[in-house]
C-alpha cells in the first residue's frame, strides 16, 4: 500500500490513474457521474459543488492521488477492489470485437457452412 504525505494530517493514497481511466471508459461512465456517486456515498455531495467534485475526479484520473476513504468509495462505485485501483499494469483485456472474432473463427473451424459463405 502506497501512502504519501501531502501536508501534515492529509495522507494521500495512490491509485493507478491509467487503470482508473480504463475502468471508467470501459463502463461508459462520465467523470461527473462517478464523482457524484463517490461524493454521495461518502455523504459529502451536499457540501461540495458539482464542479469541485468533477475537478477532484479529474485530478484522481490525472495524478492517482486520492484519500483512502475516497479511494474505497471509488472502488465501490466502480465495482472493483481497492487493490484493483492500485494496479500499475493492466493485462490486455480482450475487446468485444476480439471475442466475436474468436467465436467466428471457432465456428469456421468446425465447418459451419452458413457462416463460411460470408468469409
Amino acid at each position: 500500500m502506497k501512502t504519501n504525505k501531502q501536508s501534515p494530517g492529509r495522507p494521500s493514497f495512490c491509485i493507478d490513474p491509467n487503470h482508473l481511466h480504463y475502468l471508467r471508459t470501459s463502463k461508459r461512465l462520465t467523470q461527473e457521474a462517478i464523482a457524484r456517486e463517490v461524493y454521495a456515498k461518502l455523504g459529502k455531495s451536499e457540501h461540495t459543488s458539482l464542479a469541485a467534485q468533477k475537478n477532484n475526479y479529474q485530478r484522481w484520473e490525472k495524478t492517482g492521488k486520492i484519500s483512502k476513504p475516497m479511494a474505497e468509495a471509488l472502488a465501490d462505485v466502480l465495482g472493483v477492489t481497492l487493490a484493483a485501483l492500485q494496479e500499475a499494469s493492466l493485462e490486455a483485456q480482450p475487446s468485444r470485437i476480439d471475442e466475436i472474432q474468436a467465436c467466428i473463427q471457432a465456428q469456421l473451424a468446425t465447418g459451419n457452412e452458413d457462416l463460411a459463405q460470408f468469409f
